[in-house]
């Protein structure tokens, strides 16, 4: 199935009931945060987001794929890492 890229950050966020978008950015697999203890890091670039245009670091996202990934990767963890 290919990726529909539509949703903003904040559609996700909203989605997922999550507040804070560094919640969800440090699950992406190509975020790098060397301040915080390490997590579990799932959201694959071109699969859950990619960025809006090659000149802007704004981020579009699959909604569906990102919640489906979401949703499996807590259930496996057992927690939402809010």
């Amino acid at each position: 199935m290919r990726p529909t890229f539509g949703a903003s950050t904040k559609e996700v966020l909203d989605r997922l009931g999550l507040a804070s978008p560094k919640t969800l950015f440090r699950r992406r697999t190509d975020y790098i945060d060397t301040r915080r203890e390490a997590v579990t890091r799932f959201l694959e670039p071109n699969i859950h987001f990619r960025r809006k245009s090659p000149d802007t670091t704004q981020l579009v996202w699959d909604l569906e794929s990102t919640v489906r990934a979401w949703n499996t990767a807590t259930a496996i963890t057992g927690k939402e890492g809010k």
